[in-house]
């Protein structure tokens, strides 16, 4: 909102200037160089403003999913991270076969699809059923 405001300001200061500078020296050309310059700040002041407004709307609804996350309990913020421990006879295997789809298993709390040497739900954390 500021930038916005900045920009603002430099359009009508501009716009101003660019009528003074070009009715001193009764050259228009000095008075479209200093419109076009400002207009140029402006938009990058627009821009910026747009940037940071975007930025601050997408850190508000990954605030909001995960809290809403949190509260049903699928998120835990302390969750200890358990190391995955693959075999060397399970990745030669599985490169062997060219794909790792074959045997992935879908969590059924989150939805999440999982490899097929994962024991734990990599989103939720919720054990592989048998």
């Amino acid at each position: 909102m500021a930038l916005t405001i900045v920009g603002v300001l430099i359009s009508i200061i501009g716009f101003i200037s660019g009528i003074v500078a070009g009715d001193s020296s009764d050259n228009f050309g000095i008075c479209l160089l200093v419109w076009l310059i400002t207009f140029l700040f402006a938009l990058i002041y627009f821009g910026f403003g747009y940037i940071i407004k975007r930025i601050d709307e997408l850190t508000d609804k990954v605030d909001y999913y995960l809290s809403k996350k949190s509260a049903e309990g699928s998120i835990t913020k302390t969750a200890p991270v358990t190391p995955v421990v693959i075999s060397p006879a399970a990745s030669v295997s599985t490169a062997a076969k060219g794909s790792s789809a074959g045997g992935a298993w879908t969590c059924p709390a989150c939805g999440e699809k999982n490899s097929r040497v994962v024991t734990k739900c990599i989103l939720c954390g919720k054990m592989k059923e048998q």
